[in-house]
This record gives C-alpha cells, sequence and structure tokens, in this order.
C-alpha cells in the first residue's frame, strides 16, 4: 500500500449477513456518517478487484467490528500509464507472483506492423 494516494479511514462495522465464503454485508460508521460495504476476502495470487481494502478486528464482547479502510486510488487502471504505484503491471495485486505473472503475459508487446 505505501503510495501516496492511499487514504485510511477508522470506524465501526456492524456484520449484518455472513457467507460461507467469508463475504460479509455490513454498516460501516464512521465521523462521515453511515455506509454500507460488502466485503470479500483477499484470495492469494488473484487481484483485487475494487478501490478499497478493509482491515477487521474483532470487539471483544459486541457483534461489532474495528475496521480500518484504506483507498488504494487506484481506479482500476491496469497500466503502469494511469497507475500512481510506478511499476508496470496490474494496478493492485495482493501478491508480486500475480505481478509477476501479468508481466509475463501481458508485458511488452512489438508494435503491429502496418
Amino acid at each position: 500500500m505505501g503510495n501516496e494516494t492511499s487514504k485510511t479511514r477508522k470506524g465501526v462495522l456492524l456484520p449484518l449477513q455472513t457467507s460461507d465464503q467469508g463475504t460479509i454485508r455490513g454498516l460501516f460508521v464512521d465521523g462521515n456518517g453511515v455506509e454500507s460495504h460488502e466485503l470479500r476476502p483477499l484470495m492469494d495470487g488473484e487481484s483485487i478487484n475494487t478501490d478499497e481494502v478493509i482491515a477487521l478486528s474483532q470487539r471483544p464482547g459486541t457483534p461489532y467490528l474495528d475496521a480500518e479502510i484504506t483507498s488504494l486510488g487506484c481506479g482500476g487502471a491496469p497500466t503502469s500509464e494511469h497507475a500512481p504505484t510506478g511499476h508496470d503491471g496490474p494496478c493492485k495485486a495482493n501478491s508480486e507472483e500475480f505481478r509477476e505473472g501479468w508481466g509475463r503475459i501481458f508485458g511488452e508487446k512489438e508494435p503491429a506492423e502496418t
């Protein structure tokens, strides 16, 4: 995450619904108001298909979760031309192996002959 466009917000998440796959639907509350969120677990080697990553920790003795939302500020752009991350490849990847695989598949292409 350490790029200069990242922004972090802290608040509380009240889980309303969970699934066997780890998805959580709930309400996030912070100083800006109340928002609904659907959270999906990060999977090793898969791209992150959203602009936010949320870290959760259980509040002891309550159903509430402390939540820290980090906005990656990337907007889903797949190339370094648009990505503020300063590297080629996918804007957001949760492992270096994914990023390297992306480079092998979608790396620089030779210009087409006209």
